[in-house]
């Protein structure tokens, strides 16, 4: 969407939530419709009285998503668009367009947007990690804006956020490089043309079937895939995930995602 040069617009946050809702948490609940009933942010089983915030009336909704829209899409209302970021966050949960999904929307946005204007070369910046460690802080910062109009202790701890998963993503993206840098020296002894198609195409997709690594990868012969597939487990680069399966069954690339989880550290 962002690279043919589509705005962050209404329609295609909505298209993007029916995506992000299928098959998940949520999925009956109205994916891609702004909501039409009144919702709050509370424990289970607590009334609307008791609530910890409670959004806009649905009655409200376009006019308000329609602030946030000019806002977040504009290129002259602020100098720094980390700064724009931060407060188009909070618009977006204050408003609460969905009736469900709206945290997972929100944290979405925030790679999409950054990818748009430049500030990052790929999409892949994960904030969610950062907010769900400081969990508790960042539910009174949100309500602190909509009941105390405390803005710049929100700002401060948004951007501290994105500093902090910036350096853990350049700390992974460090750790995948020298990975497949020894993997690429190590392929030299496989005595195969189509060896580095393969180790490219893992990378791409960590947990594959052959049926599926054929269609993303250079390597476009079964029988070759196979054999090769065969050459990365007998050297433990692999790990086949279902031994009694016969065809096309599953594999991982178990280094990888152990550097993805953390663990190779």
């Amino acid at each position: 969407m962002i690279d043919n040069d589509l705005p962050l617009a209404e329609n295609n946050v909505k298209k993007l939530h029916k995506i992000l809702l299928t098959s998940v948490r949520g999925k009956n609940r109205a994916p891609g419709l702004f909501r039409r009933e009144q919702v709050y942010i509370a424990p289970e089983r607590t009334p609307i009285e008791e609530a910890r915030y409670v959004p806009p009336a649905p009655r409200d909704i376009a006019r308000l998503y329609g602030n946030f829209d000019r806002y977040l899409n504009s290129d002259d209302l602020e100098r720094d668009c980390l700064v724009q970021l931060a407060i188009s966050h909070y618009q977006f949960e204050a408003v609460h367009p969905f009736k469900d999904g709206n945290g997972r929307m929100g944290r979405l946005l925030i790679p999409l947007f950054l990818y748009q204007r430049k500030a990052i070369a790929k999409p892949m910046l994960v904030v969610s990690k950062y907010f769900e460690e400081h969990r508790r802080d960042y539910y009174d910062l949100l309500a602190d804006v909509s009941y105390k109009d405390a803005w710049i202790p929100w700002i401060r701890f948004f951007l501290l956020g994105l500093t902090q998963q910036a350096q853990e993503a350049t700390s992974l993206g460090r750790r995948i490089i020298k990975l497949r840098d020894g993997y690429r020296k190590q392929l030299n002894s496989f005595n195969s043309a189509y060896a580095h198609d393969l180790l490219d195409a893992i990378f791409d997709l960590p947990y594959f079937t052959p049926t599926r690594l054929l269609k993303i990868s250079r390597i476009k012969n079964r029988q070759t895939l196979l054999n090769l597939i065969g050459k990365f487990e007998e050297a433990g680069i692999l790990e086949d995930l279902e031994p009694n399966r016969q065809r096309d069954k599953m594999y991982r690339f178990t280094p990888l995602i152990n550097v993805l989880d953390g663990r190779d550290t």
